[in-house]
């Protein structure tokens, strides 16, 4: 492959709607369509970018438009460009980014686009004021889907807690500190200090959503307006999806590139991508402290560039949630010390459903021009089910770009069978309690039966949740009276698992 075919970022664009007055409210194909023309501007290009672009590709999101790229294409460029359109998840932006770059390698594209935007914030004002958000009204059939969709519901799973992210990813956190041996404190203590990074961050980030600095005390401390949404996550560990925020990049051949003029100083490369999910059913997972899914695609994104994890100045963690950054580090060996974020996050930055990665990589774009150091980008959709890296830098890749799907090393590790009917004896693996008005309202438990398999369950009794997060549950004889409730026995042995 010559260097005309090599996939190159040139530019990127990004929107934050921090509306004063009602009638300031935009809907979201607005800020895709502006987030697009600052990437265009952004490319430093001749001319004629926009009117070239042959494919506009959207990230799902919480709006009506069947083809929003169909309104964007005529409002930038006055006629088609082919349009399509993400599955919902975290790792969409990615996955569509290095689906384009492979395109433009073997030659098939040479000018697109990934573009994304919400108005969710906007929406919800309005909706409190008696108004509604207007959208534009289009007769274009739906537009086509790419990659491939996540099913997120379980419905036993769904019915005993499992049904929201934000019910899910206290049980991997809770998960990780059994298997460090920590207590509640350390836990509370160690994720404040993380998260307290990522605030430092977007305090610096003029396109965060939140830019109001908050010490790693305050993030693990519930106040009014900090609450307790699930143990032990706070509001501000949680992912912010209450966002007017949109996000574009324009991706193209390296021929187009310099056709358009753009200096080589503007050029990002994309040098590898690696995808891979892992068991759709969370109860299905061989252990929740882990990824297999996160090590093996981060390690093949990081091995197809020919660096190691230390090589990469730059780095852009999907966190939706401590854990899935916790874990991630973990599988990738990355140190507790380094940056991990080029955005602030998404409980600081924005979590605009599926676009957040569309924004991490306009920002990575400003870093490697800025620096000339390369960056890996994580995308992480459902409940850390679908993964996403990629490797970027300021030089072209020796290699080419290079892209790897590594589904079948993935399906070559254990999963655990899960018995929904579980009644007698288990050992907590995780557990979790939801709160409400600042309340807690139920607990949620995972256990493993003697027999190794999964059962899940909980209580309503409130000295039982109170217990849950005044001292680790894990390790702990619980039994299943019914399948779906848990009564706490005094500690004990995990049981043999397989």
């Amino acid at each position: 492959m010559t260097d005309e075919r090599l996939p190159v970022l040139i530019g990127g664009g990004q929107i934050t709607n921090r509306f004063r007055e009602l009638d300031d409210v935009v809907e979201p194909v607005v800020l895709m369509t502006e987030a697009l023309r600052r990437a265009a501007t952004d490319a430093s290009a001749t001319g004629g970018l926009l009117a070239a672009m042959e494919l506009i590709v959207v990230v799902a999101g919480a709006w009506p438009y069947p083809d929003p790229g169909a309104i964007i294409a005529e409002r930038v460029r006055g006629s088609d460009a082919a349009t399509a359109l993400t599955h919902p998840g975290g790792d969409a932006p990615l996955t569509a980014l290095s689906t384009l770059a492979e395109a433009i390698t073997r030659g098939a594209l040479d000018v697109g686009a990934i573009v994304g935007g919400e108005s969710i914030y906007g929406r919800h004002k309005l909706r409190r004021a008696g108004r509604k958000l207007l959208s534009t009204r289009t007769r274009h059939a739906p537009a086509t889907r790419l990659g491939t969709g996540l099913d997120m519901t379980d419905p036993v799973a769904d019915e005993r807690g499992l049904d929201r992210p934000p019910n899910v990813y206290p049980l991997f956190e809770s998960a990780l500190r059994a298997h460090r041996g920590e207590s509640h404190d350390a836990c509370r203590d160690r994720i404040g200090v993380l998260w307290e990074g990522f605030n430092r961050v977007a305090v610096a980030n003029e396109y965060a959503w939140t830019r109001s600095p908050m010490s790693a005390h305050a993030i693990i401390t519930p106040t009014a307006d900090n609450r307790m949404v699930a143990w032990p996550y706070t509001k501000a560990m949680n992912s912010n999806w209450f966002v007017d925020q949109g996000a574009a990049v324009i991706i193209c051949s390296m021929a187009a590139a310099r056709r358009f003029g753009v200096a080589p100083e503007h050029m990002v490369f994309m040098h590898s991508a690696a995808r891979g999910r892992a068991p759709n059913r969370v109860v299905e997972r061989h252990h929740l402290h882990d990824s297999p899914s996160i090590r093996e695609t981060g390690r093949a994104a990081l091995r197809l560039a020919d660096v190691g994890v230390d090589d990469v100045a730059l780095l852009d963690l999907y966190s939706c949630f401590p854990s899935v950054v916790e874990i991630t580090m973990s599988e990738l060996g990355i140190a507790h010390s380094r940056q991990l974020t080029l955005t602030g996050g998404l409980t600081f930055a924005g979590g605009p459903l599926s676009n957040y990665v569309t924004h991490s990589l306009a920002a990575m774009i400003d870093a490697v021009r800025a620096t000339g150091e390369r960056a890996l980008i994580h995308g992480n959709g459902g409940y850390a089910t679908k993964q996403a890296f990629g490797v970027f830098g300021a030089q072209p890749p020796t290699e080419g770009f290079r892209l790897a799907d590594v589904q079948p090393v993935i399906d070559r590790y254990p999963t655990r069978v899960f018995d929904p009917h579980h009644a007698g004896a288990a050992v907590v693996e995780a557990s979790t309690v939801l709160y409400d008005n600042d309340e807690p309202v139920r607990a949620i438990i995972t256990a493993i039966t003697p027999d190794g398999t999964r059962a899940l369950g909980g209580s309503t009794d409130p000295a039982v949740m109170v217990e849950l997060v005044t001292e680790p549950s894990e390790n702990r004889r619980v039994r299943f009276t019914t399948p779906t409730h848990v009564e706490i026995g005094p500690p004990g042995l995990v049981p043999e698992t397989r």
